[in-house]
């Protein structure tokens, strides 16, 4: 059974071919397979239960698996069979068709046999490349430009009938909206022209006497300069009392008359006050007007004094006017004769 397997992967490498529908515009998801199964002499393996993994794989033949799919089939009674790569598989075990990127690297088909029909897998049919039939997925997103006719200043226009762009004068008076690109991302306001729609709104003052800030603390502070203080005997006036009293000065001006119950004159208010010396509040003797001259005694200051002698200040004998005249011999003969007989 061995040997009739590895023949079996020979024939099938032979008799692989596959084919892939294209229809411009319309191109469907998978890649017709088809191939016919012969035993180790060649014959057709009718009416034969086979297992087979299909894996396609990115770059190279060691390269990663970006599909896998796993089929049970059934020959025909010819031997062969066949089935479209991508649609109904038995099983999905990586990626999806849908997702193969055609586009980049190369792609190549690993096709491996289960004689068992186990979902083992156990023999590797081989690998092959895929050519150009394949990559038709990679030009479906291709538009074909058609340039018959073309003038200088021409644009290409699309022409949907055709699927094609064409040369023509562009004629655009306007643009829609929606057909404009790189739009930038628009706030809400942008179409609403909402307050409500604004982002970082600032806080609005409420108009509240308790929202306000910095608010005076004086009266001169709100400008008020006059103000007048509730402890202001005026402070009392009613308007009856303004109204008595506008009444009263039509009787004449009285400015200057009335005075306070407790009111108490200064000596400014005294009219017709007599004109008072300085020293009137002043007390001092030097303010005193027509002063005496003061006696400030001194001997030569005194007046009608009498004459007095010479003596009267020298207390000297020889001063004195109309002197004795004395006989001072005899009077020392006289004291010494009355020593003598004393002794």
């Amino acid at each position: 059974m061995k040997k009739q397997s590895s023949k079996l992967v020979i024939i099938l490498l032979l008799t692989f071919n596959f084919s892939l529908l294209t229809a411009f515009a319309q191109i469907p998801q998978a890649i017709n397979f088809q191939a016919i199964a012969r035993d180790g002499s060649g014959n057709p393996m009718v009416s034969t239960n086979i297992q087979i993994r299909l894996s396609v794989i990115d770059s190279s033949q060691g390269g990663t698996i970006v599909y896998q799919e796993l089929r049970a089939l059934q020959t025909n009674a010819y031997g062969s069979f066949s089935f479209q790569i991508g649609v109904d598989p038995a099983f999905t075990t990586v990626g999806t068709f849908q997702s193969i990127d055609w586009a980049t690297s190369k792609k190549h088909l690993k096709i491996d046999y289960d004689p068992s029909n186990t979902f083992s897998f156990s023999l590797t049919l081989g690998t092959i490349k895929f050519v150009s039939v394949p990559y038709a997925f990679a030009a479906q997103e291709v538009v074909y430009i058609d340039a018959t006719g073309a003038q200088n200043g021409d644009a290409l226009i699309y022409n949907s009938a055709t699927g094609k762009f064409e040369p023509g004068q562009a004629g655009v008076t306007s643009v829609a909206w929606n057909d404009v690109l790189n739009k930038p991302t628009f706030s809400t306001v942008a179409a609403s022209g909402s307050y409500n729609d604004l982002t970082n709104k600032p806080t609005l003052f409420d108009g509240t006497w308790a929202s306000l800030t910095n608010k005076p603390t004086t009266i001169a502070g709100y400008g008020i300069t006059n103000a007048m203080s509730t402890s202001h005997a005026a402070n009392g006036i009613t308007a009856t009392s303004i109204t008595n009293w506008n009444t009263a000065y039509g009787w004449g001006n009285h400015a200057g008359l009335y005075r306070s119950i407790s009111w108490l004159p200064s000596w400014t208010d005294v009219t017709g006050k007599p004109t008072f010396a300085t020293i009137a509040t002043s007390g001092s003797y030097n303010d005193l007007t027509n002063k005496p001259t003061l006696f400030d005694g001194a001997w030569t200051s005194l007046t009608g004094k009498p004459t007095f002698a010479t003596i009267a200040t020298s207390g000297s004998y020889n001063d004195l006017t109309n002197k004795p005249t004395l006989n001072l011999t005899s009077v020392l003969t006289t004291g010494n004769d009355a020593a003598t007989k004393a002794l």
